[in-house]
């Protein structure tokens, strides 16, 4: 599991076998792997997966919706849009705001953390 110290066995396989399955996870668990090849003479160095988690693939959420801004007065400006169809598989955990003055091509965030 990753973020632990120590790596677990979790089996061995025959040489001519090159797949391995484990049902020794948990969904929403983020895991990686390693194997080592093994002959008489000892030990490989290991080759490790990336991370991958348990259940269903999570992917980055889709667009929001084309914002509007609404309520304009010489102090506020208030913008609205629509959750994105599609969440990647996650729950949206929040909104991040930028804003660039007219002319410029340098785009600021308005919010540190993601606006719920």
């Amino acid at each position: 599991m990753v973020g632990k110290k120590s790596w677990i066995k979790i089996g061995e396989v025959d040489s001519k076998v090159t797949n391995f399955s484990t049902n020794k996870v948990e969904e929403g668990k983020a895991y990686q792997f390693r194997i080592l090849a093994v002959n008489s003479e000892g030990v490989s160095d290991p080759l490790e997966t990336d991370e991958v988690f348990a259940g269903n693939p999570i992917e980055p959420p889709g667009l929001a919706s084309q914002p509007q801004v609404t309520d304009v007065t010489k102090d506020t400006m208030t913008i609205t849009w629509n959750a994105p169809t599609q969440d990647g598989g996650a729950p949206v955990l929040g909104y991040i705001v930028e804003r660039r003055k007219k002319g410029s091509s340098l785009w600021v965030p308005v919010n540190k953390d993601p606006i719920q």
